[in-house]
């Protein structure tokens, strides 16, 4: 299991994900949106699942 961070522009609202950081907390501003040059904010963090193998069905 992975922590992610989702962060969002305040202006477009274009969104990315990354890896959890030490000091990430929701609404923290990190950086600028790569599309306007607006404020990102920290707007989730939450634990991503590995995706789950389905099981092989005999016949």
């Amino acid at each position: 299991t992975r922590i992610v961070t989702v962060l969002k522009c305040e202006k477009c609202n274009v969104k990315n994900i990354r890896d959890f950081k030490q000091g990430d907390y929701i609404p923290k501003q990190e950086g600028k949106c790569p599309g306007c040059e607006g404020p990102m904010y920290i707007e989730a963090i939450y634990p991503e699942e590995p995706p789950r193998k389905k099981p092989k069905l005999k016949f």
